[in-house]
């Protein structure tokens, strides 16, 4: 009998830890599609052009893709969400988002110190994937 229990409880948590491997590919995709119909959105509606446009959009899209299901997933493997959100864990995620906000905010000052500019952008980006420039010179021609 405790042989069958172990059994049970081992294929439960394999077939959890296989619904959130297929949350994971999911989300990916889910995430590319929701970009795509954000690109589509803004050429159609003016409102999606606007910065209040984009962040009700995106967080709508956070909580639709990436909170609601998690919590579905942390409820199907039988534990509480109070459980995994434990006090001890939220401490240690506010010192990380800190720690890392802080070293993000040091490097930001440092490069407005020093006066660098810098933009990423898929426009500045296409031609050096493509090895081409703007003005139609390869970059490894150079």
């Amino acid at each position: 009998m405790k042989n069958e229990h172990a059994y049970n409880e081992e294929q439960s948590s394999l077939q959890i830890a296989r619904l959130a491997i297929i949350f994971v590919f999911l989300l990916y995709i889910a995430w590319i599609g929701a970009w795509i119909l954000e690109q589509t959105l803004e050429l159609n509606v003016s409102y999606m052009t606007t910065s209040q446009g984009q962040f009700v959009y995106w967080s709508a899209m956070k909580l639709l893709l990436w909170v609601i299901p998690a919590i579905v997933l942390i409820r199907y493997s039988g534990q509480k969400f109070v459980e995994v959100m434990s006090i001890k864990r939220f401490q240690s995620m506010i010192v990380w988002g800190c720690g890392v906000g802080l070293v993000l905010g040091v490097i930001t000052i440092i490069i407005k110190i020093l006066g660098i500019h810098y933009r990423l952008s898929v426009a500045l980006l296409l031609p050096r994937l493509s090895k081409r420039s703007p003005s139609g010179v390869r970059f490894l021609d150079r």
